[in-house]
């Protein structure tokens, strides 16, 4: 099966993803390393990088969001939904 996964959410495995903290108020780079396609859902799997110290920590997030909550291609967007949603 041959999917073009890049046309589909605009990123391919490698890419550099955001994730926005609301616990933390932070915004985390996450490095992508595969996409899982599930019976009902596509998530994606990779690194967080400075989560727990300096190190990275292996994380999966569901691509619905993609976004719209807590996962973002752009920092910009990450930084404005975590300021519009820290309440």
């Amino acid at each position: 099966m041959n999917i073009n996964i890049e046309g589909i959410f605009g990123f391919k495995v490698g890419d550099k993803l955001y994730i926005a903290n609301k616990e933390k108020m932070k915004i985390y780079e996450f490095l992508t390393d595969c996409i899982k396609i599930h019976k009902n859902d596509i998530s994606v799997h990779g690194h967080m990088c400075g989560l727990y110290g300096n190190g990275e920590s292996p994380a999966e997030y569901n691509l619905k969001y993609l976004n719209k909550r807590y996962i973002f291609k752009q920092k910009v967007k990450a930084e404005r939904w975590l300021a519009n949603n820290n309440k």
